[in-house]
């Protein structure tokens, strides 16, 4: 994406937001369509989220087959409310060719240039295991990142293991700006140990998605993120195995 985001500069940055995980904000799996006449439309909500907060927009398990007005307008609306939006984009756990993703992002940049990164779903962990063309996981991944920064490096490259990696790689080669550490249920999280290197990095290197969690449980789970290092969260109730396709009940987060 050669265009860099309108958003006001001092959050056009993922470096601009504090590291504390006090200043968490959401990071929401924004995966329903963005229905703008319909008498609810989720995307018009997505924008009572806390400032600087996070959209993932995905119009077909990735950029869809051609631009779509709707969610040009997405990407408006919510940099109007000083959001940012990234493209949701599978890579298969590094089985599917670069070729393939690349042009993904492509077409991302040629039809949303004033979206602001790339979110890479299903990412391992281990940076030895082999990816597809024959290289390792971890050259792989490096060649996504540069061609996801393009030549800004404003933009942001988020990457979803869905559960924390035994050493730091992703962090330091780095493959991604923002890595979610833990995907899973509000009751597995409750148990859940993270490995001790992530205390040493800013918070915003980090992002949890929790499901299956009721409204009881949502401010005490969101104030665990907090205390482990979470700079990004993002709380649901869902949990009937089709995920992400509406906000939680209560929205927006209590971050």
């Amino acid at each position: 994406m050669e265009h860099s985001s309108n958003m006001p500069a001092e959050t056009s940055s993922i470096t601009a937001h504090e590291s504390a995980a006090v200043n968490q904000r959401q990071l929401v799996p924004a995966y329903f369509y963005p229905a703008w006449s319909a008498p609810v439309n989720h995307w018009a909500e997505v924008n009572t989220m806390k400032s600087g907060s996070i959209a993932i927009m995905n119009p077909g398990s990735g950029p869809g087959a051609s631009a779509n007005p709707d969610y040009t307008r997405a990407v408006s609306e919510c940099h109007t409310r000083r959001h940012r939006v990234i493209g949701y984009v599978s890579t298969s756990y590094g089985s599917r060719p670069l070729a393939a993703v690349q042009a993904d992002l492509a077409s991302y940049r040629l039809w949303y240039p004033a979206l602001d990164g790339i979110f890479f779903d299903e990412m391992p962990n281990d940076p030895a295991l082999a990816a597809a063309g024959g290289l390792s996981v971890l050259a792989y991944y490096k060649k996504l990142y540069a061609y996801a920064k393009g030549t800004a490096e404003n933009r942001i490259v988020a990457g979803n293991p869905g559960n924390a990696a035994a050493t730091a790689w992703q962090v330091v080669t780095p493959v991604a700006d923002v890595l979610v550490t833990f995907e899973g249920t509000a009751a597995t999280y409750e148990t859940w140990v993270q490995p001790p290197w992530i205390a040493k990095y800013p918070a915003h290197r980090f992002g949890h998605l929790i499901y299956a969690a009721d409204a009881a449980s949502t401010a005490h789970v969101i104030s665990l993120a907090r205390s482990r290092n979470a700079g990004w969260v993002y709380v649901t109730d869902q949990s009937d195995g089709v995920m992400w396709t509406r906000l939680p009940v209560p929205w927006p987060n209590p971050v």
